[in-house]
């Protein structure tokens, strides 16, 4: 187990089910922590709480109901970037979209880490969603938990474009998509897709300035069951004032990272089979510390 962010972060690492004392070891920002456990005992809880670098609450994030197999070694890198938008697709996992008769709710984690943890209590500094329903706005929220909302909307087909944005210390992540929907009779799935970015980083989130380094791209959601009709991803180093397409290989696209102490932006741009769409950027999504060796 490893920890980003700032500050110092406490793990707590348990049993699921059945009394046994909880330990919480503190792990310093860019450090590890290492838990050796007996498989026998069934399933085990992680959770780590991350304490911000300013004062203020610490925000955790959840890894439930996980077994393990004797001689094995499970990594989870926590508080990480990119930090985004996460669409669970497993067996079991909670809708994060659902309509229900007229209601339109919204629970997407739009500041899941980058290994995908999505936080209880995500740190950021601002947060809005609004919706359009056929072009026009019909909701707007702000300072809520970022990516959720709840709307009521009339009941007959129409076209919907929510657009979520959340802001952190440093940095920031707004997404909008597209589909259509119509009142339903029991709670119906919405169709949403989310594409989620891999960097090569250090532990501390930051990557080497003035390298080439490949970057894993993965649809999930909808796209990623319906298929994908276009996918373009740009990249930009001057915090979106200018964009540059980069070429998706492979399911990665390659990056040149700029000086030390700038950033990485990241764009795409999807349409899936079904002509739903999605268009995701993000301002600062990893910065840049000196390459080892560099004067």
């Amino acid at each position: 187990m490893s920890a980003s962010g700032g500050g110092t972060a406490l793990v707590d690492f348990m049993p699921s089910a059945g009394p046994s004392p909880a330990l919480a070891p503190a792990v310093p920002s860019g450090g590890t922590g290492t838990f050796l456990l007996t498989p026998e005992r069934g399933t085990w809880d992680l959770v780590y709480g991350a304490q911000p670098e300013q004062e203020g609450p610490a925000y955790n994030y959840f890894v439930l109901g996980r077994s393990f197999t004797p001689g094995s070694t499970t990594v989870h890198t926590f508080d990480t970037p990119v930090f985004g938008p996460v669409l669970d697709s497993s067996p079991g996992a909670r809708p994060v979209a659902q309509r229900t008769g007229d209601p339109l709710d919204l629970t997407v984690p739009l500041l899941a880490d980058g290994e995908g943890h999505a936080g209880a209590s995500p740190l950021f500094t601002a947060s809005t969603v609004t919706l359009h329903r056929n072009g026009t706005l019909v909701a707007t929220r702000r300072g809520e938990k970022p990516g959720h909302a709840s709307s009521t909307v009339p009941a007959g087909r129409a076209a919907y474009r929510p657009t979520a944005s959340a802001t952190r210390p440093r940095g920031s992540v707004t997404a909008t998509c597209t589909f259509t929907s119509a009142a339903t009779a029991t709670a119906t799935d919405l169709p949403l897709r989310a594409v989620r970015f891999g960097p090569d980083l250090a532990l501390d989130g930051t990557a080497p300035a003035h390298t080439t380094s490949r970057v894993a791209v993965t649809v999930e959601g909808a796209a990623r069951l319906s298929g994908v009709r276009s996918l373009t991803v740009s990249v930009s180093t001057d915090r979106g004032a200018t964009w540059t397409r980069a070429a998706l290989t492979g399911g990665r696209i390659t990056v040149t990272t700029p000086e030390p102490g700038k950033a990485v932006s990241l764009r795409v741009e999807l349409t899936d089979a079904h002509g739903n769409t999605l268009t995701r950027t993000h301002i600062d999504a990893y910065v840049m510390r000196a390459a080892t060796g560099a004067r």
